[in-house]
């Protein structure tokens, strides 16, 4: 059903009558008409009855009355939301659960503070399910650590995170740690660039964990390393509170596997409206 034949069906259906509704939409009485018969045969149903006054809508005509009332002024307010500009919208973001705690927030508010009428959409995940969403149009931004080498990307990075091992006792060193018959380390599911990134760390080290221990959750990690599960590779100013009060210790990487870049990530063929080149102005100020 075309939008133009259900604007002509309900123009028939409120003035009751073909010629009227015609001179209505300014439009000749024998297209209006064909109009309503094309219609008839593509639902194959009666929607008016004829007469000599002119026509009374069937049992099927009221049905489809109803719903093109609900269409067409669905699509009229879709129209008005439009062309309003960059004051309304949908802002899709996809990002680890490290960044929604840390940098988000801040950025977020000055966001809603410029586009109070926005609709800003939060997705979790991690590095990898994070690039897919984008590739697959299921957000708009994400936020990705570590390197991202896809031509249909384009990639702002924007800080590089420090990476540091946390345990919940002093240790001489990681190494040693990992000499200990129990020896575990406490990660995100596969997929997490730390996670990859500590890996990489382990097997340059020729370190094979005893055990890995996965979460999909940072406080979950943070405590099951606080219990003396196993050590973690988090960015440092994630766990900084509780380093502080000396629930955990840290430990720095060396300097190869001090830092992870932290990017956000969009497709190159995004169509950047008002709001959101100044979405990604306020990221660039990280």
């Amino acid at each position: 059903m075309e939008l133009t034949t259900l604007n002509i069906f309900l123009q028939v259906s409120q003035c009751k009558s073909l010629s009227k509704a015609a001179i209505s939409l300014g439009m000749a009485q024998s297209h209006v008409s064909t109009k309503i018969q094309q219609l008839e045969k593509e639902l194959c149903t009666e929607l008016l009855v004829r007469h000599n006054k002119g026509v009374e809508l069937t049992g099927a005509g009221e049905i489809l009355a109803d719903y093109a009332q609900r269409i067409l002024r669905l699509v009229n307010d879709a129209e008005k939301t439009l062309h309003a500009g960059a004051s309304h919208g949908n802002l899709r973001i996809s990002a680890m659960q490290s960044t929604a705690q840390s940098f988000l927030p801040a950025m977020l508010s000055e966001f809603h503070q410029a586009y109070p009428d926005y609709r800003i959409r939060m997705l979790s995940g991690n590095a990898l399910t994070n690039i897919d969403r984008v590739l697959r149009y299921e957000c708009d931004f994400a936020y990705v650590a570590g390197d991202v080498n896809s031509a249909e990307l384009a990639c702002l990075r924007l800080t590089e995170e420090r990476m540091v091992v946390v345990c919940d006792r002093h240790l001489s060193s990681i190494e040693q740690y990992f000499q200990e018959d129990d020896a575990s380390v406490v990660a995100f599911p596969s997929g997490c660039a730390y996670r990859r990134h500590f890996e990489e760390y382990l097997s340059e080290h020729g370190i094979v964990p005893k055990n890995v221990i996965e979460y999909d959750s940072i406080p979950a990690i943070l405590a099951s390393v606080c219990a003396g599960m196993g050590v973690a590779a988090l960015p440092g100013h994630i766990i900084n509170s509780q380093v502080q009060e000396g629930v955990l210790c840290s430990y720095e990487l060396p300097d190869n596997f001090s830092f992870i870049p932290l990017n956000l990530c969009y497709r190159n063929n995004l169509k950047l409206n008002e709001a959101m080149q100044f979405f990604i102005k306020i990221n660039q100020k990280m």
